[in-house]
């Protein structure tokens, strides 16, 4: 089977879906006879143009990637989220190519692909807005387009409030590498390896600090913790100053920066607890399907999370996390010291959140997403 994987044309990148993309084309390309991923290239020369993909975002170096010229950019890494001339080109790229199979995480490329009569199915992750929605509505009965893919009940709902057939869409949370999870080091050599202090708990967060992520209520809660310091790990630039400056008289509080996604696990490792702290004031509260929700599950690192309705199916209080209510400092910082202070809760903590993770793998989703078009195509 041949498959074209067209991105959103802005790989490399700190976004969080771009680290999707490639997760979820490593395990495509396992399963497949052959798989191109399309992404972009700048025209200027670029050391976006140069980065080592397999690094960044932690996956095979043999993975295939096509990059079309299309942008005009100088810098390390794209801020860009999506341009219509990647758009253009790649579905242009793809119907040359004539595959079996078009998996699109650009619904502008997957729109243009369905028309031109090619089998295609489109993940996206952001409801329904009036453009995107009309477009898909009129494309949602051509036959080739075998599916719609999201990662929440509620991003589905959205879907079909504008139209589109439920039975069209698939929900899909996100997923981890679990092979990246084995043979972890201790928190102690996790520690050593990073340079962190031995002594005294770690909180750590890793992902970007939106205020959707609810970062600000963790800096509020890391000034309440007597015994513990919180490590924030992620973030873009501009982002790091903000809390930097946020955060200047937090003396229980450090910045790790960005890391490539092969270091994230070191430093889930080096954690007594992991945090998810989102905040419930935005409407990704409902539709968010966290990465590092994953990576948490998969670190065997008790979970302190804060109850948001995207979490509700995947984190359950007392069981594989300890959940708390949401933009709420003081109770994030108790839910925090409760965990440190109880080994035992900690323990059965991790060790289920790890067994519930179980079913939540990159090639376990890609073999779902084959065996989706390949039913269609009957």
């Amino acid at each position: 089977m041949r498959v074209v994987y067209l991105s959103n044309g802005n790989i490399p990148s700190r976004w969080a879906h771009t680290f999707q993309v490639m997760k979820m084309a490593e395990a495509l390309a396992a399963q497949v006879g052959e798989l191109e991923l399309v992404t972009s290239r700048s025209l200027w020369p670029s050391a976006a143009n140069r980065a080592d993909l397999s690094r960044w975002y932690g996956v095979s170096p043999s993975l295939r990637v096509v990059r079309l010229p299309v942008r005009l950019f100088a810098g390390d890494f794209y801020t860009h989220y999506d341009d219509p001339r990647f758009d253009q080109a790649a579905a242009l790229y793809a119907r040359r190519r004539r595959p079996d199979l078009v998996f699109s995480r650009s619904l502008g490329a997957g729109l243009r692909c369905a028309v031109r009569g090619l089998p295609t199915v489109i993940e996206t992750h952001v409801p329904a807005g009036a453009r995107t929605s009309v477009s898909l509505r009129r494309c949602a009965a051509l036959p080739a387009l075998r599916a719609l893919v999201t990662v929440t009940d509620a991003l589905r709902d959205d879907w079909v409030a504008a139209g589109v057939r439920a039975d069209r869409i698939h929900v899909w949370p996100d997923a981890v590498d679990l092979e990246h999870f084995h043979d972890a080091p201790t928190a102690r050599e996790a520690r050593s390896r990073l340079g962190l202090p031995q002594e005294g708990a770690l909180a750590v967060y890793c992902g970007h600090f939106y205020e959707e992520k609810g970062v600000g209520t963790l800096i509020d809660a890391a000034r309440r913790l007597e015994k513990a310091t919180v490590l924030l790990v992620g973030g873009w630039p501009a982002d790091i100053a903000r809390v930097r400056d946020r955060a200047r008289d937090c003396e229980t509080l450090r910045l790790a920066g960005f890391v490539p996604n092969e270091d994230v696990p070191l430093h889930l490792a080096a954690a007594d607890v992991l945090v998810l702290p989102n905040s419930a004031r935005f409407p990704q509260a409902r539709t968010t399907s966290p990465l590092k929700l994953f990576e948490y599950m998969a670190a065997r690192r008790p979970i302190v999370a804060t109850r948001i309705p995207a979490l509700e199916g995947l984190l359950r209080h007392g069981h594989n996390a300890w959940t708390v209510a949401p933009d709420d400092p003081e109770a994030l910082a108790e839910g925090i010291e409760h965990v440190l202070a109880s080994p035992e809760l900690a323990a059965r903590l991790a060790d289920r959140a790890w067994q519930d993770v179980q079913g939540y793998t990159w090639r376990r989703r890609a073999a779902d997403l084959l065996a989706l078009a390949a039913a269609e195509r009957r």
